[in-house]
């Protein structure tokens, strides 16, 4: 994975990361037939929906 991202912190600063959360999420959420919703807003920070299929 050659993505990078980084956050903001506002105790330590910066902080780099390469995605792998949420890369693993993803694949999870999909595997069982759901979806990730995500909203973002600068300076009111990003909120992410997770919607999975009732039943077995």
């Amino acid at each position: 994975m050659n993505a990078t991202h980084r956050v903001q912190h506002p105790h330590i600063g910066s902080i780099a990361g390469f995605g792998t959360g949420n890369y693993l999420c993803r694949e999870i959420v999909e595997m069982h037939g759901g979806v990730i919703r995500v909203e973002s807003g600068e300076g009111k920070g990003t909120t992410f929906t997770i919607e999975l299929p009732f039943g077995n």
